[in-house]
């Protein structure tokens, strides 16, 4: 069963490590990971990492820019179906950084500029 994934949003074109939170995660050769655009629906095996009963980690390699379902496996063939999703977006491009420099123990106000940055970051 998977529950939470950590983080929700990756860049795409990297290879990403994903931690799936869940339960009856099974410390098995066959324990994997699958993602696709929807619930149900074949998409590619990622390889997987096993943490604990309730945590392993996901290697998904490149995507294009959308939201994909994550469900896991500890046999490999049969998935979860309730998968969760994650957004895979272009990565954030920093244009500029103002001011450039300060001092130490002093608190300062740093302005950064560019694209991409998603809509709830503050």
């Amino acid at each position: 069963k998977v529950m939470k994934l950590t983080p929700s949003l990756v860049d795409s074109g990297a290879t990403s490590v994903v931690t799936v939170t869940g339960r009856d995660f099974a410390k098995t050769d066959a324990l994997a990971c699958a993602f696709g655009r929807s619930r149900g629906l074949g998409g590619q095996n990622a390889d997987a990492t096993w943490l604990s009963g309730t945590q392993m980690l996901c290697h998904i390699r490149s995507l294009v820019p959308g939201r994909f379902v994550i469900e896991a496996s500890n046999n490999g063939v049969d998935f979860s179906s309730d998968g969760m999703s994650v957004q895979v977006s272009l990565p954030v491009q920093v244009h500029a950084v103002t001011p450039s420099h300060g001092w130490v123990g002093r608190p300062r106000t740093v302005s950064v500029s560019g694209v991409r940055f998603p809509a709830d970051m503050s």
